[in-house]
């Protein structure tokens, strides 16, 4: 024989009580948002008459208020700063790429231009450029979009290699930045890499932002020469520090 159901004077209260106030907590606490509306679904699923009324009229907007600020000031906050570290993480992995075609650029022997038989680094323009190469593609004119000035774009980071003015130092340096094309939309921090694969970053507070701000050579540098110390001191005055901590190796 089926057990008739509880009278609805009989069910305890208690359930009623406990999803109000976890809705309103979360009004207080966002975390607490999506907890509360589970609540006060069980709840008014087993409840009946004026308490499921209570439950899903007053339960139900403070948790829905409760998970509305749980979505705008922890949701997606944490969306956008996972896609800006993502595009960060990009930026500081084309920097290495280009690192990979300079270095490709010396084994091909692009450049030699005071014909001592030393090849020399490369401007980003001669990289992309398969004509400049010997046929050699080395850095997509696809994935690197000319912005001019020497910059170039991937993504929403802007890149631009510096090198010496004279053959003999470019035979031996050179220093590639990425800074965001907007700063503080795709990526916040901007990188800076040299021939020996030390990487420096910056919180960006110098405002480094499209063709229309750009790092200049030796931003990131203690003084203007490409063997000068790096990633501490900096002549433009960015608190620039070795990415992931790493050694900062010596340039000679």
């Amino acid at each position: 024989m089926t057990p008739s159901p509880m009278p609805v004077a009989q069910r305890p209260l208690w359930p009623v009580v406990a999803a109000v106030v976890v809705s309103a907590l979360s009004v207080v606490f966002p975390l607490v948002g999506l907890v509360s509306m589970i609540a006060v679904l069980l709840v008014s699923i087993t409840q009946q008459g004026k308490p499921r009324m209570i439950v899903a009229v007053v339960g139900g907007l403070l948790s829905t208020v409760g998970m509305a600020r749980f979505v705008i000031e922890e949701a997606v906050p944490g969306i956008v700063q996972g896609g800006q570290r993502s595009a960060e993480e990009k930026a500081a992995s084309r920097l290495r790429e280009i690192l990979w075609a300079e270095r490709r650029a010396l084994e091909l022997k692009v450049r030699d231009d005071d014909k001592n038989g030393v090849p020399e680094f490369v401007p980003m323009a001669v990289l992309t450029d398969p004509n400049a190469t010997g046929g050699n593609l080395i850095l997509s004119p696809v994935a690197y979009r000319d912005l001019g000035q020497g910059a170039f774009q991937a993504e929403g980071y802007a890149y631009r290699v510096f090198l010496p003015e004279d053959a003999a130092g470019t035979e031996k340096h050179f220093i590639a930045y990425a800074w965001p094309m907007l700063s503080g939309a795709v990526g916040r921090r901007a990188f800076m890499l040299d021939e020996v694969e030390n990487i420096c970053e910056t919180r960006n507070v110098q405002g480094y932002s499209g063709v229309e701000k750009m790092p200049q050579m030796f931003a990131a540098m203690e003084s203007a020469s490409f063997t000068a110390p790096r990633c501490e001191r900096t002549l433009d005055s960015g608190a620039w520090k070795p990415w992931k901590k790493k050694v900062v190796k010596p340039v000679q």
